[in-house]
């Protein structure tokens, strides 16, 4: 829903609300039988052991660390689960978006026009992908994956005008200058240990104690883009057009990747984890990166957006 009022003087302002939920959204479920064998002291989430139709070996691969149930009995040694995934595609995922928009308007007149836009949103989902890597950490309860969304963006702020040459000089007339201005806060990202922590044979999915899916405090953006154009007119609807335009006019460097994997590390404040014992594994609950370590550290940063561009341009309209 939106209301709209105008204020006068070629202004208006706009407010409205937005809800989007989605249903049935497909998402790869676990669906191997598990048995929980003890808890994780690097996740907090139960040690599984996989049961369904029994373990058996693989000549010259390593023993994975599991002890399988077969028959009713409790094996031990080298034994495999006889199926390292069965994942079943299930409709069963949700997502839930609410958005507030404040927006001010002015039309175009006396030789500019005005657009401000602010969102203020929340995303929350239960799955990123269908993808098998993002399979719920906890395969006993699904659920414990419902967090924001990888694209939650809570804060977006959006100023763009148009403004034209009020001159009648040869030299400064017809000049077009549009500038545009955009600010967001981060999106959240998911940390990850790297390791099978909880037994499920699944490398991907392990979070670091205490924290939920996608805990992780991405980076601010802040951008400024800008074009400048000349039309010099050659003959009645014809016209040579001079463009100059810059993107990211500032140079800011925005960050947008970042290495997620941390490790066994622990988040703080969980003191019965006999694991976490140096400030060294300890991360906060909200962990933002650090351009302080290298790409290939926890929290590294690993990619940016594009630096400043400038761009010239001829064009001839006919």
């Amino acid at each position: 829903g939106a209301i709209q009022q105008d204020l006068g003087k070629g202004f208006s302002a706009e407010f409205s609300y937005l809800f989007s939920r989605g249903i049935h959204i497909v998402r790869p479920v676990d669906v191997r039988k598990y048995s929980v064998i003890g808890t994780s002291p690097f996740t907090g989430q139960p040690i599984v052991n996989s049961t369904e139709l029994g373990c058996f070996t693989i000549p010259g691969v390593p023993a994975a660390g599991f002890n399988c149930s077969s028959n009713g009995s409790t094996l031990t040694g080298n034994f495999l689960p006889r199926f390292a995934l069965d994942a079943e595609y299930q409709s069963s995922a949700n997502s839930f978006y609410h958005a507030g928009t404040v927006q001010l308007t002015k039309r175009f007149s006396r030789n500019y026009s005005v657009n401000a836009n602010y969102t203020f949103a929340k995303a929350i989902d239960e799955v990123t992908d269908f993808n098998t890597d993002y399979l719920a950490q906890n395969p006993l309860n699904i659920r414990d994956d419902r967090a924001l969304s990888t694209f939650d963006q809570r804060h977006r702020v959006i100023l763009s005008a148009v403004f034209t040459s009020a001159f009648k000089n040869a030299f400064l007339k017809d000049f077009v200058l549009s500038p545009i201005f955009t600010a967001g806060s981060g999106r959240p990202f998911n940390l990850l240990i790297g390791t099978d922590t909880n037994n499920d044979s699944r490398l991907f999915n392990d979070r670091p104690a205490l924290a939920g899916r996608n805990t992780g405090r991405g980076e601010a953006f802040y951008n400024f883009d800008v074009r400048l154009a000349r039309r010099f007119l050659v003959k009645e609807r014809r016209f040579l057009e001079l463009t100059f335009e810059a993107f990211n006019l500032f140079n800011r460097v925005n960050y947008n990747g970042i290495n997620n994997v941390v490790g066994t590390a622990c988040v703080a404040n969980f003191a019965s984890n006999p694991n976490c014992t140096g400030a060294t594994n300890v991360i906060s609950t909200n962990p933002r990166g650090s351009n302080q370590v290298s790409p290939t550290s926890p929290l590294g940063f690993t990619s940016a957006a594009p630096a400043r561009q400038l761009q010239f341009g001829v064009r001839y309209n006919f």
